[in-house]
């Protein structure tokens, strides 16, 4: 499920094997960082389904998979643990917002947009937005539209103030559809990696259209 197996040999857990998602953060970052986004999907996910109660979402820094007295079979290691709802909360941020010092100079130089978000969250009709969002750029805005049944996803993009390197923004479309060309400001630009669009040195609000066609 993505996240860190453990099996303790001492206290109330001893061989209870089980997870620890609060030390999953890292290896999740690490994923996105490398572009592996159905891999830290099941981490976002695993974290979400097994890592916290049901229902009521609190974070443990450990569960186990069984041993436990919940109704669900399952017990806990230090419940309420807000860094571990943290963990899950930062892995959603990364979904929608990478910021990166790809090449390790100790300065940001790559903002990623949508390029850990699930497929599924850009079917038809579905909307994404995001206002004033702070990156190591600066604050970023966006506003996105699927309307794959008429042929485009839109997004309005609000840029940082201070330009990244590198800016990337994807759509990643669902399972039967892809991009068949992209528009920034109404003018036709390149399709960087199937599903999306260079859009590096943009400090002012721009709109892309990614037209899509069903496969």
């Amino acid at each position: 499920m993505g996240m860190m197996r453990t099996e303790p040999h001492q206290g109330q857990f001893e061989g209870g094997a089980g997870c620890v998602p609060l030390y999953a953060l890292r290896y999740q970052l690490a994923l996105m960082r490398r572009d592996e986004r159905e891999k830290a999907l099941v981490g976002f996910y695993g974290h979400l389904a097994h890592g916290m109660t049901r229902e009521t979402f609190i974070g443990g820094e450990g569960c186990r998979y069984v041993l436990g007295a919940d109704e669900d079979g399952r017990g806990f290691y230090l419940p309420p643990n807000s860094t571990s709802n943290a963990a899950w909360l930062i892995m959603l941020r990364y979904l929608l917002i990478q910021d990166w010092d790809l090449d390790e100079d100790q300065v940001p130089d790559t903002l990623r947009l949508m390029y850990g978000v699930p497929r599924r969250w850009l079917a038809d009709g579905k909307q994404i937005e995001l206002k004033n969002a702070p990156t190591a750029f600066g604050i970023v805005s966006m506003e996105c539209r699927s309307k794959l049944k008429a042929g485009y996803v839109d997004i309005s993009l609000t840029p940082p103030e201070r330009p990244a390197k590198s800016m990337l923004l994807r759509a990643p479309l669902p399972e039967g559809w892809k991009v068949d060309s992209v528009e920034v400001d109404g003018n036709k630009v390149p399709v960087v990696g199937g599903d999306s669009v260079d859009l590096s040195g943009k400090t002012k609000p721009v709109t892309v259209r990614f037209n899509v066609k069903a496969t």
